[in-house]
């Protein structure tokens, strides 16, 4: 599985999250096996999303926390799903980020690799090239 985290300044709930794929159509199920885990069902894609909660620091090392402080993140999603579906999955990401602002970050220890609505096109290269690197790397 690979990882892509949607982080957002207000305050919401994966119950916001999961209304808002169906409101715009962009999940036919959604099955929530807890409060904070749902897994989104729509055509042939399928994706899981956990609500993290704070403190963040439980969960990102410090130099994403401090991404996360510099950009007043109140909300934090992690988005679980097999990146050969990547592109099955950014008009569900488009559609969160038109509802509620906020950027989705790349899971590379840093959060170095952000993008607001305006440049989720650039996400499946920075994907693929954060994947490259980590073979290159032995992982």
């Amino acid at each position: 599985m690979d990882y892509l985290f949607y982080c957002t300044p207000e305050r919401i709930h994966l119950l916001h999250l999961t209304e808002c794929l169906l409101a715009h159509g962009f999940a036919s199920s959604i099955v929530t096996p807890t409060p904070t885990k749902a897994i989104v069902y729509h055509l042939d894609t399928w994706f899981q999303v956990d609500e993290l909660l704070p403190p963040f620091s439980d969960r990102f090392e410090e130099a994403q926390c401090a991404v996360l402080r510099e950009f007043d993140s109140q909300s934090v999603f992690q988005l679980s799903f097999r990146v050969s579906l990547l592109e099955n999955i950014l008009p569900h990401l488009q559609a969160v980020l038109a509802t509620y602002d906020g950027w989705i970050g790349v899971d590379d220890g840093s959060f170095s690799a952000r993008f607001d609505l305006a440049h989720m096109d650039d996400v499946p290269a920075a994907l693929h090239s954060l994947l490259v690197s980590t073979d290159d790397d032995g992982g």
